[in-house]
Parts: C-alpha cells; structure tokens; sequence
C-alpha cells in the first residue's frame, strides 16, 4: 500500500494513456461538473479501460482521490512491466547510478528526505524582526509579572524602587526593546529578496546518498496536504523512506553555459533579448546551479510504502 503525501495526476494520466491502449479512446467532456461523453473503443484492454473510467469518474468538480491512487498503482505496475522503470536506493553509488540512469528515463528512488521550502525561508527572513519582539514580549512575560507584583506590595514611601520597577517594567512592554539592529533588520531584507528572485516559491524535495542526492522541486498544488501539515507529520529531515518518482531532467558532470554576445546597435529587440538570455541563465546559475554530484528529477509521485 501507499500514503501519497504528493501526486501529478496529469503527468500520470498523459503518461498511462502512451503506455496503455484504451485510455485514449474515451475523449473526456465535463459538462455541468461531471457528464461524459464515449466516443469510440477499438479494443477492449483491462488495464486501459480502467484507466479510463477512472479518469471519467475522477473529472467531477469532486476528486476521489483514492480513484487517482489506484490508477497510479496500474501505472507503476505497467511500468516495472515494460522494464522502463529504473529503481535506485541506498544501495547505490554515484558510479552505480550513472551506469544506469541517463536523461529522460523515469526513475524510482527510495530514501530519506529533506523538504526545502524556499518561499517560508523568505517569510521568515521578512518577518524575522516582528517574530524577535514577540518572542521577546512572550519571554520576558513572566519578569514584567514579578514587577507589577513587586509594585503592588511596594510601600509608597520608597520612591527610588518604585520608579526602578516602573523603568524596568516599561522597557519589557514595548516590543521594539526586543528589534533586531538595523544592520540585521537591512541584511535579512534584502536577502529575502534575492532569494525571492532566484527560487520565487520553490519547495525541494532532496534525497541525500552517499555521494549523490536526488533532487526534485514539487509542485504545491499537488500536494495532498498543506506544506505545514506534511512537515508536522514527517518534519523536514524525515524519519521514513519515501519513494519519488519521476522523469530525469539533469544528471552527469555539468555542462558549461553559452557566454553572452556582444549587443550592438545592428541587433533588432529580438535578438537582443536572445542573447541576454546566457546573461540571465549565467545569474540564475550563481545562485541555483545544481552540483555534479545531484541529479533532478521532475516528479510524479512521492509517497512511503506501507
């Protein structure tokens, strides 16, 4: 069995009907949510004619996700079948990976994993000087209660320590007492933005080996559950093995960028535009570029195997 914590329905469905004679004889209408149309069968096969009716019954406003998982399980199956699925674990050494994996092969890889959530990186960084003086004023709480206790049993005759508790106590109520400096406040800033440019809302799923990693950025609106949630349950640095698949994109020693031409006057817009393009793919390079020893994989399912 398997708990799907992430799954590219349409990926899947694209894929199954190349694999699968039958799927693509039903042509798929919604009308009012949920009317179907059947046009032509040339054949009946089992594992494409269930497909099929599950992409009919699956293409409601409703999703029945346990209609979407059972036809994964008949994909996957379909594909350990026709030998065009290429397991990789733990067992494995970049050596062993390379001699068997190349690009656009659909891999199966089992291992621990580490989400990298680039968007509640730049949340935290813009909003690390708010969450400072509250996790200040929270912790402080219990000194501002011995003052206004103290106060309180204070004889009014003793000015000096009344005022010494008052000074103290107003310096533990505001919340600014607790800000970052300016310098911290300036550079978390605009590091946050440089982040934001370069991975905008990125989640990563990697898989660290030994000396490999696998790596894959999830689409969040394929997600089965919030980001909060999954982490919650799994945490960041999970416990059990998942299991990611998908298509390999990038894998091997890393090839050089093309440098940018010289843009002069003889050049329309159009080609001007073009060549920046090795400007910008060299700056996106600086801060993304994956390493000689990852390899990305644009996924279609992650789950743990129960």
């Amino acid at each position: 069995m398997k708990s799907f914590i992430y799954l590219d329905r349409f990926k899947m469905y694209s894929l199954s009907s190349q694999l699968m004679e039958g799927v693509t004889d039903y042509i798929l209408e919604e009308t009012r949510g949920s009317v179907v149309d059947e046009t032509t069968q040339k054949g009946p096969v089992a594992s494409g004619r269930i497909i099929a009716e599950i992409i009919e019954k699956a293409s409601a406003s409703y999703e029945k996700k346990f209609l979407h998982d059972y036809a994964y399980s008949l994909f996957e199956d379909r594909l350990i079948e026709l030998s065009k699925l290429v397991k990789i674990d733990a067992t494995f050494s970049r050596a062993d990976v390379l001699g068997s994996l190349q690009h656009s092969q659909i891999a199966r890889v089992k291992g621990k994993a580490k989400f990298v959530d680039f968007l509640e990186m730049v949340k935290t960084l813009r909003s690390m000087n708010s969450l400072r003086q509250s996790l200040g004023v929270v912790t402080s709480n219990g000194l501002r209660t011995d003052l206004i206790e103290k106060l309180s049993e204070l004889n009014p005759s003793r000015k000096s320590e009344i005022l010494s508790c008052q000074t103290q106590l107003k310096s533990l109520s505001d919340a600014k007492a607790f800000s970052q400096t300016p310098n911290d406040s300036f550079f978390q800033k605009h590091l946050g933005d440089v982040l934001d440019f370069s991975f905008g809302d990125t989640l990563e799923l990697s898989m660290e080996f030994g000396d490999f990693r696998v790596s894959a950025d999830l689409n969040r609106e394929n997600l089965r559950e919030s980001e909060r949630s999954i982490v919650k349950k799994y945490s960041r640095f999970t416990e059990v093995e998942f299991v990611l698949l998908g298509v390999v994109t990038q894998i091997g020693d890393l090839v050089s960028s093309p440098e940018a031409e010289e843009i002069t006057e003889e050049h329309s817009m159009r080609e001007a535009i073009n060549i920046n393009t090795a400007a910008l793919a060299a700056l996106e390079n600086s801060f993304k570029r994956r390493s000689d020893n990852e390899i990305i994989i644009d996924p279609i399912a992650v789950y743990v195997e129960l």
